[in-house]
């Protein structure tokens, strides 16, 4: 799923035409740190509220925010 993520994204969201070494690297960095955030504000949102449905639409909501300002800003900057 990530690798299919970094392509699309890289053609069709920031229509990124040229290849950097570090993009993949970069994007590997965010989508690690995205997994670990929405797993502890899951974690965080279930024991403030001990509603799991709340507690997976706040860490989604979260992560997908992480994940694209961070592709963005750092892996696909222009």
């Amino acid at each position: 799923g990530a690798i299919c993520s970094y392509f699309f994204n890289k053609q069709f969201t920031f229509e990124i035409k040229n290849f950097n070494w570090k993009m993949p690297v970069y994007f590997l960095v965010i989508y690690v740190a995205g997994f670990f955030l929405n797993s502890i504000v899951h974690d965080i949102i279930l024991r403030l509220t001990n509603v799991k449905t709340v507690a997976i639409i706040i860490a989604t909501g979260t992560s997908v925010v992480w994940n694209y300002f961070g592709q963005k800003n750092i892996v696909f900057k222009k």
